[in-house]
């Protein structure tokens, strides 16, 4: 249930209404909201048109959870007091609730525009700000700078608010540009107003293991659950971050329960179906199991699609690796392991032409692939076709990346033979040969 807000107890001259709206405020005090609720609904059946306790219905359907129910009575709110600014806030912040980021912002627009000291307004439009127009937050397109733009103002009129603190540590976190003793400082000053702010934990934790600080992002996801054992994606976190450190079974037991928590979250199948192609005790159908149910709960990932296609590719099914790759293809074009991994699948399957295989190798090396063997595979095709400065090309570029390796001279080696550069090739064959004394060719 949201946290109730301070509602002012209205006048009313039809005392069985008043006496209904009092109790409503004893429930509201003591957090029962569903109480509040119904001693609300009684007071409308007597003053069924009256704006303030149709403001009081939609408030609490709000804190309830009662999204659509909450609009519905804010609208009939504000069509009978256009001017109320905790109608369009409360509105707004339901609004944003069902997913309907944009039209919340307009409402909360206008409630900061009648009210310009609204901290609440600013801290929910900052909220909404942070999910893009398919309502990925955090996603491509959000507006995180706006956001952290309405957390400062949330902030300046209410410093008191460690919900605040935090919810701006947290955009801080994702956007680019901020150095961590900031970020952290925000998520340190909502633990000073309050020591057992589990989200404030939970935000220290996970910029932590995002750092590589991993013992340091596991105590803090500790103690972030132990303070809120309903939030899953605290015990999810703490699992990547014990995957990380080299805690397997410490990782599946906390993927295992955020699953069992939120069954229904694709990223914590995704999670775990990727960590258990670490375990060697876990067999592969596992493995695909889990990552199959990520793709049942998210469809357009691409991210599921290269992970359960490389999972296929290192148990060798690379017929179905193939068809994954080209699934996340779909969605997006920019990883260069992808188009890596699809070449190399299509050499080990032997159906397609070295044209098709070098098309991915070179979309790979345009995307600046970082796989040495991309290079080397590339530049042993290029050498059948007998295209010896891209290979020779290819040859540097393997060097570059794994420098000192066999492979790579061996390439030169060849290229300069084949054209002609005995003076080039001898020195290629000496480097291989510092290398590998016993390299066969390189001694004929």
């Amino acid at each position: 249930m949201r946290k109730p807000s301070k509602v002012k107890k209205p006048p009313y001259v039809n005392a069985e209404a008043q006496a209904f709206v009092q109790a409503a405020m004893e429930f509201s005090l003591e957090r029962d909201m569903e109480s509040a609720l119904e001693c609300i609904q009684s007071a409308l059946e007597i003053l069924p048109t009256d704006p303030q306790l149709l403001y009081l219905s939609g408030s609490a359907k709000y804190m309830i959870g009662d999204d659509e129910g909450a609009v519905e009575d804010l609208d009939r709110t504000i069509e009978l007091d256009h001017k109320n600014v905790s109608a369009y806030t409360y509105r707004g912040m339901a609004k944003i609730g069902l997913g309907q980021h944009w039209e919340g912002i307009k409402d909360l627009n206008t409630a900061i525009r009648l009210d310009p000291k609204n901290h609440l307004a600013y801290f929910h439009r900052a909220d909404a700000y942070q999910y893009n127009k398919k309502g990925e937050i955090f996603g491509p397109g959000s507006e995180l700078g706006k956001a952290i733009a309405d957390y400062d103002w949330a902030i300046k009129l209410n410093p008191k608010n460690p919900d605040y603190w935090y919810c701006r540590g947290r955009a801080k976190a994702h956007l680019e540009g901020f150095k961590p003793e900031i970020i952290l400082s925000d998520y340190e000053k909502a633990l000073e107003l309050d020591k057992n702010h589990a989200r404030a934990y939970f935000g220290i934790g996970t910029y932590k293991a995002e750092q590589g600080e991993y013992a340091e992002a596991i105590e803090n996801l500790t103690k972030s659950i132990d303070l809120d054992s309903t939030f899953p994606l605290a015990v999810s976190n703490r699992g990547m971050a014990k995957k990380l450190s080299g805690d397997y079974e410490g990782a599946l037991i906390d993927f295992d329960k955020a699953i069992e928590m939120e069954p229904d979250n694709a990223l914590f199948w995704f999670h775990r179906g990727s960590l258990k192609g670490c375990i060697d005790r876990i067999p592969y159908e596992e493995e695909i199991a889990d990552l199959n149910k990520a793709l049942e709960l998210t469809p357009d990932e691409p991210e599921i699609y290269f992970i359960r296609g490389m999972a296929k590719w290192n148990h060798r099914r690379y017929a179905e690796a193939i068809e994954d790759f080209e699934k996340e293809l779909e969605f997006r074009q920019n990883n260069s392991s992808t188009f890596y991994y699809l070449a190399n699948s299509k050499g080990k399957i032997g159906k397609y032409t070295i044209e098709e295989r070098l098309r991915d190798y070179d979309r790979a090396a345009e995307l600046e692939c970082e796989i040495p063997d991309c290079y080397i595979e590339r530049g042993f095709l290029r050498l059948e076709l007998k295209q010896y400065p891209g290979a020779l090309e290819d040859a540097h570029r393997f060097l570059k990346l794994r420098t000192n390796d066999l492979l790579g001279f061996v390439m030169e080696i060849r290229v300069d033979y084949n054209t002609g550069n005995p003076k080039f090739a001898l020195k290629a064959i000496d480097k291989a040969l510092a290398i590998d004394p016993t390299y066969e060719w390189g001694l004929k």
